[in-house]
């Protein structure tokens, strides 16, 4: 199964320990976040990507070339409209999915547990998939997370301001190719998060639910206070 890494953006909250280095660059023990992300895919049997660039693009394209050196295959997509919603990110990274019948959607500054990936690649459901945590009260940063409001395991809400909600959106899916139709359509209405594509799949009662297990972990590096948290804590995420 191929992944989709949407890493166009410039990541302004970081860039008091960045610079001017693209945050998927940023490394966290000595590591870039982005190679961990890889690399705990490539572990977990994926072996082709697409990524979404934009911000810096060069730099990234440069120190991953095509993937050999981290033992996968990557091939690139430059987003002109990366300071835009990381709709249109996702949306453009269907010229790199070619037919397959699912694919995984993830962010390139989320740090995942293996057993995540593990456990959403086995999962039976032919529905669209994001992974879910219910353990709200574990969340770093529960201001900034996005929600879930889930009945059983069909999703029926998402958003950062939705004032109900019994789960938190992990940063990874695994989509079918509908869903670039859906974001399509959210776009042409003037939406241009990637929860908006989402949400017309969900008025459609096609996406789900994937739970993940109370001892996988995940955390969105997405502030300096979760980048010193990663650091200290980075046995979680492997």
């Amino acid at each position: 199964m191929k992944a989709i890494i949407i890493a166009a953006g410039q990541g302004k909250r970081l860039r008091g320990i960045s610079g001017d280095i693209p945050k998927p660059l940023i490394p966290i023990g000595n590591v870039p976040l982005l190679e961990r992300i890889i690399g705990i895919c490539r572990d977990s049997g994926v072996g082709d990507f697409g990524m979404v660039v934009g911000y810096k693009h060069n730099s990234l394209e440069d120190y991953f070339g095509d993937g050999s050196k981290f033992g996968v295959n990557i091939e690139y997509v430059f987003n002109p409209e990366w300071e835009k919603g990381n709709g249109v990110s996702a949306y453009i990274a269907s010229e790199m999915v070619r037919g397959e019948e699912s694919f995984l959607l993830m962010m390139s500054d989320h740090l995942i547990n293996r057993d995540i990936i593990n456990r959403l690649l086995k999962d039976d459901s032919s529905c669209n998939l994001l992974a879910v945590d219910r353990d709200i009260e574990r969340i770093f940063d529960l201001d900034d997370a996005t929600k879930v409001l889930c009945e059983g395991d069909n999703i029926m809400e998402i958003g950062k301001e939705i004032p109900h909600y019994n789960g938190l959106d992990c940063g990874i899916f695994r989509l079918k190719s509908n869903f670039f139709g859906a974001m399509g359509e959210a776009l042409a209405s003037g939406s241009d998060q990637l929860s908006d594509g989402v949400r017309v799949l969900i008025n459609r009662r096609d996406f789900k639910a994937h739970f993940i297990s109370t001892d996988a972990h995940w955390l969105d590096v997405d502030t300096e206070e979760a980048f010193r948290f990663a650091e200290g804590n980075l046995e979680l995420y492997c």
